[in-house]
């Protein structure tokens, strides 16, 4: 009888075990997933910026064209000068000044790299647009030599 509860006892703490590293893998797992769709949709946004600005200067100087782009933050802001009235944004841009022209701010501290997008400036020397349902909509208008970030 004592040997049995012995294996009884142990079957249990195995099966404890086992499921304890099931639950911590797998909580880190989709964890890591999360993190890694971000990283993705940061990037996936980053280019169709790029690429819509480059279409707009191709055009002839005075295009516009109104743009609505899946936004992974909770604000972008184009800053070539000034301050703006997120906090997280002067902060980045007295760091790294003119070499980054494009801000993510977002609800934590953790906001995503700034990057630079060439021949993008700001109207008024810096504008922010606020995601709403997961867009950032803005005008982009050709003005010869750059083309300017606008809200619409």
């Amino acid at each position: 009888m004592k040997r049995g509860v012995n294996t009884l006892l142990f079957t249990y703490i195995f099966a404890a075990l086992v499921l304890g590293f099931i639950l911590f893998f797998g909580i880190r797992a989709i964890v890591d997933t999360v993190s890694f769709a971000k990283t993705v949709d940061v990037a996936s946004f980053e280019k169709r910026l790029s690429h819509e600005v480059g279409d707009i200067y191709s055009y002839a100087p005075g295009s516009a064209t109104k743009v609505s782009l899946a936004f992974p933050a909770t604000a972008l802001c184009v800053v070539t000068s000034g301050k703006t009235s997120y906090e997280q944004v002067n902060e980045y841009y007295a760091v790294v000044g003119s070499s980054r022209n494009v801000f993510y701010v977002t609800e934590n501290d953790d906001p995503p790299e700034p990057f630079f997008v060439e021949k993008l400036v700001a109207l008024h020397g810096n504008q922010c647009v606020v995601s709403q349902q997961g867009k950032a909509t803005f005008v982009l208008k050709n003005e010869g030599d750059h083309v300017v970030f606008s809200l619409p």
